[in-house]
């Protein structure tokens, strides 16, 4: 389902698609920093079906996909987007979906 919008998408990125590593902000801030904690936190929403999932995303990682598309595109992409990710989050005991979102932290205390 999500094939036609592959092509019609191929430029776009989002920011959340690809999110770096810790490694990555390490390195980044290790040479400046007198301490660097980092963790990672995985979320745990209970969402009520796949439709709540595309609409949750649909507000930050989906935007700029969202953004690229015409008035009449976007409710297509959407309905392919619920389709698929109703494959991804299966259905609970209680007919609702577990979505998690992982979040990475970091403090740091720069060098004196």
């Amino acid at each position: 389902a999500m094939a036609p919008w592959r092509e019609r998408l191929a430029g776009v990125r989002s920011s959340l698609a690809d999110p770096a590593s810790a490694q990555h902000y390490y390195n980044l801030i290790c040479s400046l920093a007198a301490t660097f904690d980092v963790w990672e936190t995985a979320y745990h929403h209970v969402l009520k079906d796949a439709a709540a999932v595309a609409a949750w995303v649909s507000g930050a990682a989906l935007t700029p996909y969202l953004t690229a598309l015409g008035e009449d595109e976007k409710s297509a992409f959407l309905s392919d987007y619920t389709s698929l990710a109703a494959t991804v989050y299966p259905i609970s005991k209680d007919g609702k979906v577990l979505f998690t979102m992982r979040r990475l932290f970091i403090v740091a205390e720069r060098k004196a």
